[in-house]
């Protein structure tokens, strides 16, 4: 799917699978998946690779470079869109 933050809301489109990339920088792509309660994913730093923190402070952080690459959590509704996160 191709995900277009652009906007006030994040819209997702269809992809061809081996579209990956796009001009325009609002745009990313990626995959849709359900949320399971029993997965191993959350969305907490802990379960991101630890070459995407940086871990020289009392606080880890995401590094810079991966910011993008951390999967955002959405609720898209059947129409295709949701609201932008806060």
């Amino acid at each position: 799917m191709w995900a277009d933050a652009s906007g006030r809301s994040r819209r997702f489109s269809p992809r061809e699978i081996d579209d990956a990339a796009s001009e325009d920088t609002e745009v990313r792509f990626g995959f849709l998946a359900p949320r399971k309660a029993d997965q191993v994913y959350q969305g907490r730093l802990e379960y991101l690779p630890d070459n995407w923190l940086d871990v020289s402070r009392a606080t880890p952080r995401i590094k810079p470079g991966y910011k993008k690459a951390v999967p955002p959590s959405s609720l898209p509704p059947n129409v295709g869109h949701n609201s932008a996160p806060n």
